[in-house]
């Protein structure tokens, strides 16, 4: 397959030529990647109260990044191709991005982003991933249009859905994490939405853990894997990502839990409304170590709103007082 879509001018503007331009495959299926992901973050910002601006904002920052970080994790660990003409590091539109140091430096960008802005950064986290892995999903037709992230040589007749990659019959690794990762994008999606008492964080847990279990599957089959010595990094990555998510899960449901205790059980039905974002705001003032005045204060006013029931209930006079007081 051609790996150009389509080439633009020469131009020519006076005495000047400029051009011709060379659109490629890889480019534009990266690029609608990254607008699906956009177009559905934004829809899904609003619940947790995030503006379409602040949200732009934050992608017009973390797209160069994330593309930037890929490609240097992608170059560091494949220098022996690179080392002789430097600059062809440069050619991003030959492939060469790797997902895993897309995630870092998004991760490190979000992180910064959250904290300049003071928006919370597991509530986006949640909805970013999902869409990183809708993205992840589509833009790995990108590597069968270059190419790349081919599996082992096949027996077709034994493999029926193998493909024709580079002179041979492979494994088609890049459409068996495609397919993983819509997987893993429609099982997060649920999950965001039908789980309403899940603190925020958790569903980036299940994205490390979810993506990082297929990935570490899938790479098992490829050729062309990012090697450290006998290891191959992917794989590596993917473990510490794995844990990472399980730990991540296990931390924010305790803290969670912790908020839930703070608010108290005994609190009236109008102070437990929307238990879920107090049990949230208190997890993340329990986190803050100043943030212990408050959670007394959240506390107290449960108190106050009992007390004020029960005085309530005190002051009014029972039905055989006033049957009493009738007939007297």
């Amino acid at each position: 397959m051609n790996p150009i879509a389509f080439s633009i001018g020469p131009l020519h503007i006076g005495t000047y030529i400029i051009g011709p331009f060379s659109v490629h495959w890889y480019g534009l299926i990266l690029a609608t990647a990254v607008v699906v992901g956009i177009l559905i973050s934004m829809a899904m910002a609003k619940k947790i109260g995030l503006s379409e601006d602040t949200l732009l904002e934050f992608f017009l920052w973390v797209i160069p990044i994330a593309v930037i970080c890929s490609r240097i994790y992608y170059v560091i660990f494949s220098w022996d191709m690179y080392k002789d003409n430097p600059i062809t590091a440069l050619y991003i539109w030959r492939g060469g991005l790797a997902i895993h140091g897309t995630i870092i430096g998004s991760l490190i960008t979000a992180i910064l982003f959250c904290k300049i802005k003071k928006v919370d950064f597991f509530k986006l986290a949640d909805i970013l991933v999902i869409c990183l892995a809708l993205g992840q999903s589509i833009g790995r037709w990108g590597n069968f249009v270059n190419q790349e992230a081919y599996g082992y040589i096949v027996d077709k007749a034994k493999v029926p859905w193998a493909m024709f990659i580079d002179g041979a019959w492979r494994h088609p690794t890049f459409l068996y994490e495609s397919i993983w990762d819509f997987c893993v994008f429609l099982f997060l999606l649920v999950y965001y939405k039908k789980k309403k008492n899940q603190p925020a964080g958790e569903v980036m847990g299940w994205y490390f853990i979810l993506y990082s279990v297929g990935r570490c599957i899938v790479e098992g089959f490829r050729t062309d894997s990012l090697m450290l010595g006998p290891i191959r990094m992917a794989q590596l990555i993917s473990i510490v990502l794995a844990v990472a998510g399980i730990i991540l899960i296990v931390v924010r449901r305790k803290m969670f839990a912790k908020g839930l205790a703070a608010l108290g059980s005994d609190a009236p039905i109008a102070a437990r409304v929307d238990q879920n974002a107090l049990a949230e705001e208190n997890a993340d003032l329990i986190e803050n170590k100043e943030g212990g005045a408050q959670v007394e204060d959240l506390n107290e006013l449960a108190v106050d709103e009992t007390e004020e029931e029960a005085e309530m209930l005190e002051e009014a006079p029972s039905e055989e007082t006033e049957k009493k007081e009738t007939a007297e």
